[in-house]
């Protein structure tokens, strides 16, 4: 029985099969194939977050190189703007310099100069009166205040010089019985200064009647700023 069961055991395993040169090469190809698909599997699978970064570097690189050629295209334009400059900083030429010197050229440039001029000059007048006018309200102000309300009033040197200032001439025939009160009351070297005014005020009137017919020597001896002048002196006397 016993040699019966080792005959039965050894029938039972199989022998191994030689494979043939021609099968196995078959099988090494097929092996090779399989390693190299997962190989390009594995380089073509890229996760998401990785192509994004790799797009935003490559839009970089395109932003750099855009970059780049416009700094040299712009170098290229200054230094086209600069041969410009240069050829347009040329000396004058015989035929340009004769051109300006005719009289209509010159001629031209005095007139819009002589324009220029008299525009700024209507300007500073112009502000000059709007000034002056604001002045003589503040002056007409402070004399009211003073005559009406003397508890309140203040004195203010820059008042007294402006009065005197314009108190022969600027001064409205309303407020000018108010001014010759205020002035009246002034001592010391302001009364001497205001006695002097209206004595050369008179005098040079004087003068300038002596030159002049019957009819206007009375015209300028009854104007404002003469009888003024003499109000003022009499009540300073």
């Amino acid at each position: 029985m016993a040699k019966i069961e080792a005959k039965l055991a050894k029938k039972r395993k199989a022998k191994k099969r030689k494979l043939t040169t021609e099968e196995h090469d078959d099988e090494v190809a097929n092996k090779s194939l399989i390693v190299e698909d997962i190989a390009e599997q594995q380089f073509e699978f890229v996760p998401t977050a990785q192509q994004q970064d790799l797009g935003r570097i490559g839009k970089k690189r395109k932003i750099l190189e855009k970059g780049e050629v416009k700094e040299k295209r712009s170098k290229f334009v200054r230094e086209d703007d600069e041969c410009e400059d240069v050829t347009d900083l040329h000396a004058p030429t015989e035929d340009e310099l004769k051109e300006s010197e005719k009289p209509e050229n010159t001629l031209a440039l005095t007139t819009i100069r002589q324009k220029r001029r008299e525009k700024h000059q209507r300007l500073l007048e112009k502000q000059e009166g709007k000034g002056a006018e604001r002045e003589m309200r503040r002056d007409e102000d402070y004399l009211r205040m003073w005559y009406h309300s003397r508890n309140i009033w203040k004195f203010e040197k820059l008042r007294q010089i402006s009065i005197e200032q314009t108190m022969l001439e600027k001064l409205s025939n309303d407020i000018w019985p108010l001014a010759l009160q205020y002035l009246a009351g002034t001592k010391g070297a302001s009364k001497e200064r205001l006695v002097k005014i209206a004595n050369d005020t008179i005098e040079q009137l004087d003068k300038q009647s002596e030159k002049l017919e019957e009819s206007e020597k009375q015209i300028l001896l009854h104007s404002i700023k003469y009888q003024r002048a003499r109000d003022l002196l009499q009540m300073l006397a």
